[in-house]
């Protein structure tokens, strides 16, 4: 017997460790997969000739962003660990949220990166002119921080915070994974730099896959210091190295998993993001108040305005 299995017919309310994949979503990746298996190098071809720019559309216009603007990474880690190898040595003074998302507190030290760590008055609330005074007492050149904190779902005003940064000349890095795909993300209306997020979550994609949207901008003033086989331009068939967003695509990407991704969009487009986030504010409220008609106490309280709305 597989211990891991559940019972049938209960409310599912983990997909902030592991979202749920649809059967269409599934099957995509299996035609993949079947294919691949009988065609081999035929199928992988037609995936990089053929799909793989359409995937890279599809996701892009549905973070608003412009498809040079996005790259596929394997996961939030690797995406992050890229961007930091480029300012390396550029950047120095950096600042991070002490409570943050574990692979975000152990990836800039490593990198040996001067670290300023902010707190949460009440382990809740990250307030705003409080973190933007300490971003220039400290006289911060990058802030790193999580849209939505992994364990408090506290969601961060990343318009405000953005204009601020771009208004001071502080990058902004963010990891958008306990967000995207369950929250309406306007990247071109954002003044953050690089956004991540890890696909398995909110976006119900699955394992293997992460999104990452970076600004020219930065490429241009920070270019990126790893590059492989997917990271070329072409020119009548002989290969020639420029910085751009694919550097951040050194290696072969998960066609399959990108496949899944694809669908996803596609699910989520054909629902309408605004219309999953109405949806999921609704069911946020009505939880908060059966909480509270119960006397149970909720950190943060039971106002939904600086909380994810799932």
């Amino acid at each position: 017997m597989k211990h891991w299995k559940k019972e049938t017919g209960k409310i599912y309310f983990n997909t902030c460790a592991s979202g749920l994949v649809s059967g269409e979503v599934v099957a995509a990746g299996h035609a993949f997969a079947e294919e691949n298996a009988l065609y081999g190098s035929v199928r992988a071809d037609y995936w990089r000739t053929h799909e793989a720019e359409s995937i890279r559309k599809t996701v892009a216009a549905f973070l608003h962003a412009q498809p040079h603007e996005v790259a596929f990474v394997p996961n939030l880690s690797f995406g992050l660990h890229s961007t930091l190898s480029a300012i390396k040595g550029k950047v120095k003074r950096v600042m991070m949220y002490e409570k943050d998302y574990p692979a975000l507190l152990m990836t800039t030290p490593l990198n040996g990166f001067d670290i300023t760590w902010f707190s949460s008055e009440n382990g809740y609330c990250i307030h705003l002119d409080r973190l933007r005074h300490q971003l220039l007492k400290n006289k911060i050149e990058a802030l790193i921080i999580s849209h939505v904190q992994w364990l408090s779902g506290f969601k961060v005003d990343l318009k405000a915070l953005g204009d601020f940064c771009q208004q001071h000349g502080i990058l902004l890095i963010v990891d958008a994974t306990q967000s995207y795909g369950g929250i309406d993300i306007r990247f071109d209306d954002l003044a953050v730099d690089v956004m991540i997020g890890s696909n398995y979550k909110w976006m119900n994609a699955g394992f293997g896959s992460a999104t990452l949207c970076i600004r020219s901008s930065f490429i241009e003033k920070y270019p990126p210091t790893i590059a492989g086989y997917g990271s070329y331009h072409w020119d009548k068939e002989v290969p020639y190295y420029a910085p751009w967003h694919k550097s951040f695509e050194p290696g072969h990407l998960s066609m399959s998993g990108l496949l899944q991704l694809q669908k996803a969009v596609e699910q989520k487009q054909a629902q309408g993001m605004p219309e999953i986030e109405a949806d999921n504010r609704a069911l946020m409220r009505l939880f908060l108040e059966g909480l509270e008609n119960l006397g149970i106490p909720v950190m943060g309280g039971y106002e939904t305005s600086d909380r994810a709305s799932f």
